[in-house]
């Protein structure tokens, strides 16, 4: 008899639980919100309003202890205010980084 594979369930999974616990934090979303609105486009491709705010270094490598990774998440020096197409970019170009 065949098999039917149900879709997974979205699933809150460890490594998006740790997140959410910094992203969460009112520090951030101020920050966030503020930096969004000195940089109001997107800063690389500078042509659509900027709706995310990217880590250049991310704050979630597993070998920073704690207040690095505070120190990391905070830093406006270490953000960028991107457009929806720009931040997927970047993150796919991590993830072929890492695949190579």
């Amino acid at each position: 008899m065949p098999t039917i594979n149900k879709p997974k369930s979205k699933r809150k999974t460890d490594r998006r639980v740790f997140r959410q616990k910094y992203y969460q934090m009112k520090e951030w979303r101020d920050l966030s919100l503020y930096y969004r609105m000195e940089h109001p486009m997107c800063e690389i491709c500078g042509e659509k309003p900027a709706e995310h705010v990217h880590h250049k270094i991310s704050p979630f490598n597993p070998n920073f202890y704690e207040n690095e990774r505070l120190a990391l998440l905070l830093d406006p020096s270490n953000l960028m205010a991107l457009c929806a197409e720009c931040h997927s970019a970047e993150h796919h170009k991590k993830v072929k980084k890492v695949n190579k």
